[in-house]
């Protein structure tokens, strides 16, 4: 069996923003309503664990490429958060709606890693899959807390609060981005072996 990154770590769909009907990642317009995305200069740089640039979906890509992690959005977007929050920069329902965003796709990455299916698709991979898998899960519930300890900071008032769930968040970023480079490891290997 070939080893799909994508088979390891699933795929948390994208939201139509004219129907709200969920698609792959890539998809390139809604299944449901037809609306065509706009192509997304930097969806490299997308949290996405593996980025498979011009792989049709369902395949398994020839070569596969990890965005730098600084250069993830929703890493950015935490930092810019945080910033604006600790500087006065940005208002508290600014820096409420952008936080909620990240924990609401943090939620939705749990709720598919810890579902009956991933489960059982894990379960059928090798150990060494399985292991990636389990690391991309607790990254993940990371990254959760750290966004819920951030909100925390709009009932207590202390900035404290935004400091330490930014830092949970960071960590959780540079912890997942050693867990893609097994999964480039692994993926590398089997092509090695071919």
């Amino acid at each position: 069996m070939a080893f799909n990154p994508q088979a390891v770590i699933g795929g948390v769909p994208e939201r139509c923003p004219a129907c709200g009907a969920d698609n792959a990642i890539g998809d390139r317009q809604c299944g449901a309503c037809g609306r065509a995305f706009a192509a997304d200069e930097d969806d490299e740089n997308q949290l996405d664990v593996i980025s498979s640039e011009g792989v049709p979906a369902g395949t398994t890509p020839k070569f596969t490429k990890k965005a730098p992690v600084e250069k993830s959005k929703n890493l950015l977007s935490a930092q810019e958060a945080a910033a604006g929050i600790q500087d006065g920069s940005m208002a508290r329902d600014s820096y409420q709606a952008k936080v909620e965003e990240l924990k609401r796709v943090a939620e939705q990455g749990v709720q598919l890693m810890g579902s009956a299916v991933v489960k059982a698709k894990v379960a059928s991979l090798p150990p060494e899959q399985q292991e990636v898998s389990k690391q991309t899960a607790i990254c993940m519930a990371q990254a959760l807390e750290g966004y819920k300890q951030m909100l925390y900071y709009l009932s207590s008032g202390d900035v404290e609060d935004v400091r330490s769930g930014l830092r949970v968040v960071e960590k959780a970023f540079y912890d997942l981005d050693k867990v893609r480079e097994r999964i480039l490891d692994l993926a590398n290997a089997e092509e090695a072996a071919k």
